[in-house]
């Protein structure tokens, strides 16, 4: 397991919330609670260490909202595996000239080191910072899965034997090629983890496209863009189901696709360890394939325990799937700051559980333990 534990202070809607992670989490409760703000900070506090998110602060006022308002100092905190005592903190200041400041410290096995850079100045952070943040914590992916980049066929990276999806899902067809053709086995495994969450689906094809893609050229600060279509060659993705053969990705529902996603996601990558984030991981998908999708990917999990998984979901059937501790409870208190609170933390989860499932106590349960603030 690579992050055992992420604080949020004074992000978007955080006063200060403190999540406890699982190598299987899921984040739950209604909309606009904070879930998805969680592998946002993840993201943004493991991700490349440079000093540009500092000018997004300074020249862009939707990142400036990352900050909580009223708040002059956000601060993100992920703490790494138990065994290597590893801590990632991000800080970002605003001084009362309306300059911002970003700091980024690390701890690991009794070292530790801090640097700190402005707005005015765009330089490299701390290169140990980063070091840490690969050995220990490993790659993050943050997935927000759209069916019109998973149809689309992409270009082939021959030259690398792992390749990756973009946080919209664009290059899927790409990324299997290069699977089929260097990891068999592995993409062998995707297919056969895909037909136990979609049964109707019997193979998988990796066809040779050409394809048209929209390109711009920009001639300079007062010139209008010149856009251009580019013709690639590349992949595209064909499917066998029963009683239908060769079916293009397009006719595929967005359900089987938005599986498959996750699917190649979790059973391909770098080695080492590894954070997959997934938005809204039931989207389009029958509550029986919810629950074979969770099934798939604990055991990939197991197989795999250096790969992690966290999600946010609304699905009560997904959740059946899930033991207390691994699901987070997420509500609003009275202030509009963000709570939550593991579902193990409930007064009476244990009597409940002996006679529901943990999806149906969540779906009658109101949201109020999690803030402790009651209704009078």
């Amino acid at each position: 397991m690579t992050i055992t534990k992420v604080v949020l202070e004074n992000f978007k809607s955080h006063s200060r919330t403190e999540i406890p992670l699982r190598p299987l989490t899921v984040l739950v409760g209604p909309n606009s609670v904070g879930k998805t703000s969680v592998l946002e900070a993840i993201e943004w506090i493991v991700g490349p260490a440079t000093s540009n998110e500092i000018a997004f602060l300074a020249s862009d006022p939707s990142e400036r909202r990352k900050l909580r308002f009223g708040a002059s100092e956000m601060v993100l905190q992920v703490d790494g595996p138990i065994a290597s005592e590893s801590q990632l903190w991000l800080g970002i200041a605003r001084d009362d000239a309306g300059e911002y400041s970003q700091t980024r410290s690390w701890k690991n096995k009794g070292a530790k080191g801090s640097r700190t850079a402005l707005s005015s100045g765009v330089q490299e952070l701390d290169a140990e910072f980063n070091d840490i943040r690969r050995s220990v914590l490993g790659a993050v992916t943050l997935l927000r899965l759209e069916r019109e980049q998973l149809v689309s066929p992409s270009t082939v990276e021959f030259g690398r034997l792992v390749s990756s999806l973009d946080e919209w899902g664009g290059g899927l067809a790409g990324v299997l090629a290069v699977t089929k053709l260097f990891r068999p086995e592995v993409f062998g495994a995707i297919v056969a983890a895909l037909r136990q969450v979609v049964p109707s689906v019997e193979d998988i094809h990796v066809a040779s496209s050409t394809f048209t893609r929209k390109s711009w050229t920009y001639h300079g600060p007062n010139e209008p863009r010149t856009e251009e279509n580019e013709e690639l060659n590349g992949a595209e993705l064909r499917f066998d189901f029963v009683g239908a053969r060769d079916i293009t990705a397009k006719e595929v529902s967005e359900g089987t696709l938005i599986a498959l996603g996750i699917l190649t996601a979790a059973l391909t990558g770098p080695d080492g360890p590894r954070v997959i984030l997934l938005d809204d991981i039931e989207r389009a998908l029958h509550p029986r394939a919810q629950r074979e999708l969770i099934r798939m990917l604990r055991q990939i999990i197991a197989d795999n325990p250096q790969l992690q998984i966290i999600a946010t979901s609304h699905s009560p059937y997904l959740v059946d799937e899930f033991e207390p501790e691994e699901v987070i409870v997420f509500a609003l208190r009275r202030d509009g700051t963000s709570a939550a609170r593991p579902l193990s933390e409930h007064p009476r989860i244990k009597q409940a559980l002996e006679v529901l499932t943990t999806g149906e106590f969540l779906a009658a349960e109101e949201e109020a333990w999690v803030t402790g603030e009651s209704d009078g």
